[in-house]
């Protein structure tokens, strides 16, 4: 199952909904604290959230800080970050995700106006992340390779990007966000598959199987041939007949067994 954008949310506050669909989820969320140490904590439904990191930017102690949560409940729950003094929220859940894969550069204390990072991701078909603060509010708008999915609500305070791509093969990835206020601070992260992706898989399987039933009915099918012409030769027609018929419904229910399976 490949990595694929579940929903996204987004917020002015530090509390609003988020619906999950699908299976193997995982949600992203982004927030920023205004209180020194970023000691923000993060629920979704009621469970609570890893942090990944808090980054610093600017001098008064705002800091962009990110969470996920692998496996969360499905439908429409709320997203709650609390202590820290949060606000400005945004969310994105994915789906077809084992976890995370590996965790990529990240920058604090930026005064430019440009957020670039970089991740090398480790399985195949894994997705690059970025997760960006921004301390004036200006639109943050995607670069090179990027894809903005969401900022919070209001204010382009905080957003989360990826390339609208898995990686394949494993590789570096490089995000961009652009915006007009200098102070930034950015995290880059990847997400892996929930499971090793191989494009023709099921035609592997769907291969491997019609190569063992095609030997079976191959070995029927000579049964029937080898036994009609020797019991011919050896017992009355009528015998020879009920035995045919005998190996000939083997044949079939054989044949019919292969046919009914799912080969997709």
């Amino acid at each position: 199952m490949a990595i694929a954008v579940d929903t996204t949310s987004n917020s002015a506050t530090a509390s609003w909904s988020h619906t999950c669909t699908g299976a193997n989820l995982i949600l992203i969320v982004a927030v920023r604290a205004n209180a020194s140490g970023a000691s923000t904590s993060c629920t979704y439904n009621g469970v609570g959230m890893t942090q990944l990191s808090a980054r610093p930017y600017n001098s008064s102690n705002a800091h962009l800080v990110t969470f996920y949560l692998l496996n969360p409940a499905t439908g429409a729950n709320t997203i709650t970050a609390t202590t820290g003094s949060p606000d400005y929220g945004c969310a994105v859940s994915y789906t077809g995700v084992a976890g995370i894969d590996s965790s990529g550069n990240s920058a604090s204390n930026q005064n430019n106006d440009t957020a670039s990072g970089s991740v090398t991701t480790v399985a195949d078909n894994s997705r690059a992340i970025m997760t960006v603060g921004q301390g004036g509010g200006a639109t943050q708008t995607a670069g090179a390779s990027t894809t903005k999915r969401i900022a919070s609500a209001t204010s382009d305070i905080n957003a989360i990007f990826d390339p609208n791509a898995n990686k394949t093969p494993a590789g570096a990835v490089t995000l961009i966000s652009t915006f007009t206020s200098g102070v930034n601070a950015w995290q880059t992260f990847s997400i892996k598959p929930s499971i090793t992706y191989t494009e023709n898989i099921s035609d592997s399987i769907a291969l491997t199987e019609s190569v063992s039933w095609g030997n079976k009915i191959s070995e029927l099918i000579t049964m029937v041939t080898v036994n009609f012409e020797n019991v011919s030769d050896s017992i009355g027609m009528t015998d020879t007949i009920q035995t045919f018929n005998r190996l000939w419904k083997n044949l079939v229910k054989s044949v019919t067994t292969w046919t009914n399976q799912d080969k997709s």
